[in-house]
């Protein structure tokens, strides 16, 4: 089992790469559809066309990859406080974070020097704040949310060694409730409470994943017994996956087409949140995983590319608009080309440091 974790975070950081270059696919689709032709942007003209349900499936089907890396990291907390000689306690949580922090800043630190030299710059306490919150470049929301995650550990350690299934459930409450109140912003109705309990739960906190990592802690708890499960409705699950991974796509479509468009809705719908735990319990079923090897090599990886690839596809994509627009009339090559450069660069750049005399500084880096 602790093998096909480290498969699942690889799989992840891959679906990651492929979420991300299919969002900026869906950019330049409605957003620079202008740099092609004579149109006023934003254009969705496109909705409906091949490339549009192309960029969307890619996302939709890639989208267990945030609650996966949310549960492997629970799983993976339980593992530790069942370790008699490096029990779950404060310097255990503090190593974790330490070793996942000192990266965050460093490549945090070169992205705001990016924004500097594009003249893009904010306020010495606008970037602390933006560090501690919602990260400085787009995806980066995660390691917060991860970080506060591992802080809260003990204490959901110890919940759930009194009662994982209240817990459990207790948390899935929390999620349902916030599916809810967006439900009711996409339908256009919005009252104070609504945007009071939104607030107290952003997405850089712990409590919009804290069905995933108490999911993954209760799992790393009940391994033997949930061996069993798994190989007793692997049939189930997979038909479950394909089910709620169709319904997951409509939903965006849906919501792609509304009058007011949601472009990133489907991140915090049920159909997210039952195929994303349906998908990670499914994986975790299945009793051979095609490219175990290369899956496995990402998964070691996967926190020094999550910290690489976007700014690098950021400034690909935005390199390929401005120099050769031209790409951006074949988004499914464009797409492809995005994933190529921001798996395949990490890759190379890591690769590079383990093997410079820089290599005692690699996990620094990279983690």
């Amino acid at each position: 089992m602790y093998k096909r974790l480290l498969l699942l975070n690889g799989l992840a950081i891959f679906a990651v790469v492929c979420n991300h270059a299919g969002g900026w696919g869906q950019i330049s689709l409605f957003w620079w559809a202008d740099s092609i032709r004579p149109v006023v942007v934003p254009d969705w003209t496109q909705l409906g066309t091949l490339p549009y349900y192309f960029l969307l499936a890619i996302r939709q089907i890639a989208m267990f990859c945030v609650p996966a890396f949310f549960f492997v990291s629970g799983f993976f907390v339980s593992y530790a406080a069942l370790d008699k000689r490096n029990p779950l306690n404060f310097n255990f949580v503090w190593k974790r974070i330490k070793t996942l922090l000192i990266p965050y800043l460093i490549w945090s630190t070169v992205v705001i020097l990016g924004d500097l030299l594009q003249g893009n710059n904010h306020s010495t306490l606008e970037y602390m704040l933006l560090i501690v919150t919602f990260g400085v470049a787009d995806p980066y929301w995660f390691i917060p949310a991860l970080l506060y995650s591992y802080l809260i550990s003990p204490i959901i350690v110890r919940l759930v060694q009194w009662n994982w299934k209240l817990v459990l459930a207790i948390s899935g409450l929390i999620q349902l409730i916030l599916v809810l109140i967006g439900a009711l912003g996409y339908a256009g109705i919005k009252w104070p409470w609504t945007t009071f309990i939104s607030s107290l739960f952003p997405s850089w906190s712990p409590f919009p994943w804290l069905f995933f990592f108490t999911l993954g802690i209760s799992a790393g708890f009940h391994i033997i017994g949930l061996a069993q499960w798994l190989m007793k409705f692997r049939t189930v699950l997979f038909l479950l996956v394909l089910l709620t991974g169709f319904l997951n796509i409509l939903e965006s479509d849906y919501l792609y087409r509304s009058p007011v468009h949601y472009p990133s809705a489907s991140i915090g719908t049920i159909t997210y949140y039952l195929y994303a735990t349906t998908f990670i319990l499914w994986f975790l079923a299945l009793s051979v995983v095609p490219l175990s090897k290369q899956l496995a090599q990402l998964g070691v990886k996967s926190y020094g590319i999550y910290l690489l690839h976007y700014p690098i596809i950021e400034f690909t994509a935005r390199s390929i608009n401005k120099y050769i627009p031209q790409l951006l009339a074949y988004p499914i090559v464009f797409f492809l080309l995005l994933v190529l450069v921001s798996l395949g660069l990490p890759l190379i750049i890591m690769g590079a440091f383990r093997k410079s005399p820089m290599k005692q500084y690699y996990q620094y880096l990279f983690s």
